[in-house]
Parts: C-alpha cells; sequence; structure tokens
C-alpha cells in the first residue's frame, strides 16, 4: 500500500524556530553523548537524545522468543543492523510526533561543519521533490553523483545520488521522507544505509529523491569502534577492513 504524502504540510519554518536535531545514542555511551551535545552547543545548536537499543539485548529477546516457540518479531537482518533501525525508528517517530517539517537525524559519532546552523532555518532551499538530504561524506563513492540541482544556504552544491553510498549519521529528512522510511523499516529486507540509500535494491531510496550536500558537512569520527561491528556478518566485516586500508 503506497504512503500517502503529507500536500498540506508547509515547507516553510515558522518565524524564529529551527529544525530539531535528534541524536540516536545508547545509555552506556555517554562518553559519545559529551562529546556530541559540546560541538551541538558550540554550533549554537540544541538537541534531543534518542536512547539507542542495544543488539545484545535483541539477542536476549530473541533467544526468549525461540524458546517460547513464539514466532519471530525481530527484523529479518543481523541484529546489529535491527538495533540501529530501531534507533532511527525512534527518531523519526520523534519527527512526526512534533509540529516540525523535518528534521536532522544524527548517530552519536557525527562531526558537523561549522555552517550546519545554516540549514536549519527552512527547508525552503531543498531541490523539488527531495524527502532527504544527505549530510554524510561518501569518501570514494562522491563520484557517484549526479549533476548539480541545487545550493545550501551557505553555498555548498546539491547533488542527486545516482548510486550507493555508505552511512547513516547525518541525514536531514521531512515529514513524507519519515513516512517512507517508517513504512520500509516495518519489514526490511536491508541496513538502515542500504534502505535509505541504495537506489539499486531499494525502491524507498529511489522514492525519496535524496540530495547529497558536495563538499559534504558530516562524517563518522574516525576514532571510535562501532557499537555494532561485532553483530555484523563475516562479509561485512571484511569488506568494511578493506575500505578501511
Amino acid at each position: 500500500m503506497p504512503v500517502p504524502v503529507d500536500r498540506t504540510w508547509p515547507n516553510f519554518m515558522i518565524r524564529g524556530m529551527t529544525l530539531p536535531i535528534y541524536i540516536i545514542n545508547l545509555d552506556r555511551r555517554v562518553d559519545r553523548w559529551q562529546v556530541i551535545s559540546e560541538d551541538i552547543e558550540r554550533l549554537g545548536l540544541t538537541a534531543t537524545r534518542i536512547p539507542g537499543v542495544e543488539a545484545a539485548t535483541l539477542a536476549e529477546f530473541d533467544e526468549q522468543e525461540r524458546k517460547s516457540g513464539k514466532p519471530p518479531t525481530l527484523p529479518p537482518i543481523n541484529l546489529g543492523s535491527a538495533a540501529c533501525m530501531i534507533g532511527h525508528t525512534k527518531a523519526l517517530t520523534s519527527l512526526l510526533k512534533s509540529e516540525y517539517p523535518a528534521a536532522l537525524i544524527l548517530e552519536d559519532d557525527a562531526e558537523l561543519a561549522l555552517d550546519t546552523p545554516s540549514l536549519m532555518q527552512s527547508t525552503d532551499w531543498w531541490p523539488d521533490g527531495s524527502m532527504l538530504i544527505r549530510l554524510e561524506d561518501g569518501r570514494r563513492h562522491r563520484r557517484l553523483l549526479r549533476r548539480v540541482c541545487g545550493k545550501t544556504p551557505g553555498g555548498r552544491d546539491l547533488r542527486r545520488l545516482e548510486k550507493f553510498s555508505p552511512g547513516s549519521a547525518a541525514y536531514l529528512v521531512n515529514r513524507d521522507g519519515a513516512r517512507l522510511l517508517l513504512e520500509a523499516f516495518k519489514a526490511p529486507t536491508e541496513t538502515v544505509d542500504h534502505t535509505i540509500f541504495d537506489l539499486q535494491v531499494s525502491r524507498t531510496a529511489r522514492r525519496l529523491r535524496t540530495c547529497q550536500i558536495v563538499p559534504a558537512m558530516a562524517r563518522q569520527r574516525r576514532d571510535d569502534n562501532s557499537d555494532i561491528v561485532g553483530w555484523r556478518p563475516e562479509q561485512k566485516l571484511r569488506a568494511l577492513k578493506q575500505q578501511a586500508y
């Protein structure tokens, strides 16, 4: 069933308002929360913490369900990716419960550019039809982008995604995009970043008409290990090691 699009919601902000920021953070990662909240404060912004879900907690829940003979209720993806997806689901739900037209969704290891506040005053600079703006660095995949289709308020290029670029640490999404993602996350077959950005395998990614900011305005910290790395399949781990090398 197609997700209804909210045509009545304005793409502008009420005067004096800024778009909300939701940061997905595990309870035990107080260190990450302190670093990113200090960064946000230095930019003159405020953020709402979204409690993340531990993959280990999902593993315990999954084992209990199997022992009780109940049909599995967790997504049919690896538990690390499922935990990540639940965190993004909670953040997107928070947007739809608010009065705002869009929000910035961050994972707690994201680093932001100094001109990030310029993105948060309105959505009237978004290209027509775009439901999601990607801030994160595409690294070696940066060349896989279409021609310029707009500019950020700070003068950076906006380009349509052409092929998959990994990572889901920083993106702006409007209410229509949030609805599409929540619908896709109900019965996922791919990880969060593949669902959002992989145009080849994800119909949701194609419908979002995502734009990438170039040069990128966010990246994941390189000095910290992923909290879900131990829950990824071995094939994925080998690919990550190759990419890091």
